[in-house]
């Protein structure tokens, strides 16, 4: 176990805390049990050995440990709980838990046996809690990590902290509260499009030129590796599923005909629907549904969308239009804790707003009603707003 320790204490003294991600102040960490899953690469790892140093400093009551760490080949991970506890073990945070074949029924197993222990896990955003063997969803706490906001991107970049906004809060007031930013910010609009580049994973600070080849790493270790493990993909497909999510791409917003896709990548219908929703559970792709349409795993979903927008810059050949990378923004930002549906027209609803991007300039169609939504313009290359038309760049401050 000291070789656990000694690792720990490498990568907490190494962790920064200049910036932290907003997710860390959601969590409420007296949970006895706390899962957070995302995407590989969006910052769970940095987010946990934060906390530890923030608040866990030199403190032996607490292991962090990632199962994908050589010491479990030759360990079990229900021998390593047993052992801390017996010691004076406390808390006890694994990294990766998706690396390791039984975590869910051992994790359970220590939830249960040791009543004064407390458990913290990451994994893949395809990490399944209610179809494990063991059944985790009555006992954890569940939180989602996805990559940086905008707000967090300024923040990240700039040191300039601002609080995060409701959805509710923008539509009231877009107007004063663009203002405020601005009057910190300056000009947002450059900045905005350099974060639809290159500022959504946060090693973009780290990787320099070679961040978008570093996304495609990311892609090409969840199709050949996270979906055979966790979702029993059979690895000759994996090359298929990658070609679905570039055909997506290629068309994105897109409205699936689900017959051409069976023609292009040689699959039937069922087949194609379930990549499909590997692809969104995965983090790359996202689906959506028409207002008032029953959702369902087994049934195609009317508008497909890449995850974020970096994804988009980072597939080779591809060259996105400003309407695609806009809408492809906003559909991340809003999704993110708001639930939205889509018109055939890949406007966005939600609740009973309809938000409309025009193709270009500053006007649009004019804000008024239809069936019952209310509509809002929203503008990529607009600093301040005014009436129902609203920056698009405020979306960012969700999270």
């Amino acid at each position: 176990m000291h070789k656990l320790y000694e690792k720990q204490k490498a990568l907490v003294n190494s962790t920064p805390l200049i910036f932290k991600r907003s997710l860390s102040q959601k969590i409420d960490w007296n949970q006895r049990l706390i899962s957070i899953r995302g995407a590989r690469g969006t910052g769970k790892t940095t987010l946990l050995l934060q906390h530890i140093k923030t608040n866990y400093q030199n403190d032996d009551s607490l292991l962090y440990a990632s199962l994908d760490n050589i010491w479990f080949s030759g360990h079990e991970l229900s021998e390593l709980i047993d052992d801390f506890v017996k010691t004076g073990g406390r808390t006890i945070v694994l990294d990766e838990v998706h690396k390791y074949k039984n975590w869910s029924e051992e994790i359970k197993n220590a939830y249960d046996n040791y009543p004064e222990l407390k458990i913290i896990f990451t994994g893949s955003s395809l990490l399944r809690l209610t179809n494990a063997p063991a059944d985790l969803t009555r006992r954890v706490a569940s939180y989602r990590i996805q990559g940086l906001s905008f707000r967090e991107f300024i923040e990240y970049e700039t040191g300039k902290t601002f609080p995060v906004l409701t959805a509710a809060e923008i539509f009231r007031s877009h107007k004063s509260l663009s203002e405020t930013v601005i009057e910190r910010l300056r000009h947002p609009i450059g900045i905005f499009r350099q974060y639809l580049r290159t500022g959504y994973y946060p090693f973009y600070k780290d990787s320099g030129d070679l961040y978008h080849d570093r996304i495609n790493d990311i892609i090409s270790h969840i199709i050949e590796a996270e979906l055979p493990a966790l979702r029993r993909v059979n690895p000759a497909k994996c090359l298929t599923i990658k070609k679905l999510l570039y055909l997506v791409s290629e068309s994105a917003p897109y409205n699936p005909n689900i017959d051409e896709l069976e023609r292009q990548i040689k699959a039937d219908k069922n087949t194609v629907v379930h990549y499909i929703n590997f692809l969104s559970e995965a983090d790359l792709l996202k689906k959506f549904y028409l207002k008032d349409r029953y959702e369902s795993t087994l049934k195609k979903p009317d508008m497909l969308q890449l995850e974020n927008t970096n994804i988009a810059w980072a597939i080779p050949s591809l060259k996105p239009t400003q309407r695609q990378l806009c809408l492809t923004f906003l559909a991340n930002q809003l999704s993110y804790e708001n639930k939205i549906s889509v018109t055939r027209d890949f406007e966005i609803i939600m609740e009973d707003r309809l938000l409309a991007l025009p193709d270009s300039g500053k006007g649009g169609k004019p804000a008024i009603g239809n069936d019952n939504l209310t509509r809002y313009n929203v503008i990529e290359d607009l600093e301040y707003g005014h009436g129902n038309t609203i920056p698009l760049w405020l979306f960012g401050f969700l999270y």
